[in-house]
């Protein structure tokens, strides 16, 4: 099974792109413009990009919300068809396996993975799966997902998708780029409108949003100001602060769990982390005012003392501010204080702030 999709619509931003990297094994447009008016777009107005790295799986059979139920954080039998849900799958341990978001249809379920998580995920589901009717399959190749993002995307994504959209709903619409499933997750402050189409028409896609764009403040997004903004927000992602080294509490994930459903794997162990506050750590944001000597992976030091880990930092300064995060110890900081952030034999400081990130 393939996680990983090299459709026709990224070569066509490529041709579009200022300049490409290296983002989650693909070479994507790293920034259009400029990352900064692109972040400014995505956290001010509406921003515009290619999320296709993400993994989609559909599930199928008479027991797919009863397995997914058992399995995940949330209350999923409290859903109906065209409800759009967050959950946490996580280990026996508590431990985090994913972040997903379930599209629930009438026949089926597509599962939004974090990037490079698909195949885990569809193994780990398959491993409870034992007298139960369901069918995993993948559509990441056959489909690309576009997203709408941003504080005004509620206003803007109903007239260009032509669609009666609904915070934590999907619908199907057919318009000018033909057939698509469209879903408005809203959590924690955050819009994403996101458009799965067939792979065929992702390049028609595109352009009919984007040429949209003058008249409804739609900007083309790269990764760089993608990743700048999704670490400001606090958005975990896979290898840095989604991993079985962290729990919900600690990725900053609680606001998927239910404390009043019934048993999920990893249940027993995040109710009794909540009943006698055992949550040791945190993940904080931290602003760096100076070029940084290396990546995610850094030790976070304060007072001489390893407190956490850095665990993902912006590919690039916005308005001369880099933005991380980290999980540390609880207690051991504050916002303002200032940390020494060690990547091997260099070091550098920053100011540990909330979520979210000011830059």
């Amino acid at each position: 099974m393939s996680s990983v999709k090299t459709g026709e619509s990224f070569d066509k931003h490529k041709t579009e792109a200022e300049l490409l990297m290296e983002y989650h094994g693909l070479t994507l447009p790293a920034f259009y413009s400029s990352p900064e008016s692109e972040f400014d777009a995505a956290t001010n107005g509406v921003a515009l990009i290619d999320r296709s790295w993400i993994g989609r799986i559909e599930i199928t059979g008479a027991d797919r919300l009863d397995l997914l139920h058992r399995l995940s954080t949330n209350d999923l039998l409290k859903s109906k068809p065209g409800d759009v849900v967050g959950s946490v799958i996580t280990t026996e341990k508590g431990r985090l396996i994913d972040y997903v978001t379930l599209l629930v249809g009438e026949t089926s379920i597509l599962v939004l993975t974090s990037p490079g998580n698909e195949e885990r995920l569809s193994h780990w589901i398959e491993k409870y799966c034992i007298m139960d009717d369901v069918k995993i399959a993948s559509v990441t190749s056959s489909t690309a997902l576009i997203s709408l993002l941003g504080p005004k995307v509620g206003d803007v994504a109903a007239p260009v998708l032509e669609a009666n959209l609904r915070p934590n709903k999907f619908q199907k619409v057919l318009s000018a780029f033909g057939g698509a499933t469209v879903a408005w997750e809203q959590r924690s402050g955050l819009n994403f409108v996101d458009i799965l189409v067939d792979v065929r028409h992702s390049t028609r896609l595109w352009d009919y949003i984007s040429s949209k764009g003058d008249r409804s403040e739609i900007v083309k997004v790269g990764v760089m100001a993608y990743e700048a903004f999704r670490i400001s927000q606090g958005i975990p992602q896979t290898g840095g602060e989604i991993s079985e080294s962290y729990n919900p509490y600690e990725a900053g994930l609680i606001g998927a769990v239910s404390f009043t459903k019934g048993c999920y794997i990893g249940q027993e162990v995040i109710a009794r982390l909540d009943t006698y506050h055992k949550v040791q750590r945190q993940v904080v944001g931290l602003v760096i005012a100076e070029s940084t000597p290396g990546e995610s992976g850094g030790l976070v030091m304060f007072n001489s003392l390893e407190i956490g880990v850095v665990t993902s930092m912006s590919p690039t300064p916005i308005r001369g501010k880099t933005a991380a995060l980290a999980i540390v110890r609880n207690g051991t900081v504050k916002p303002d204080d200032v940390v020494t952030l060690k990547f091997g034999e260099q070091k550098t400081e920053a100011t540990v702030c909330e979520i979210p990130i000011q830059l």
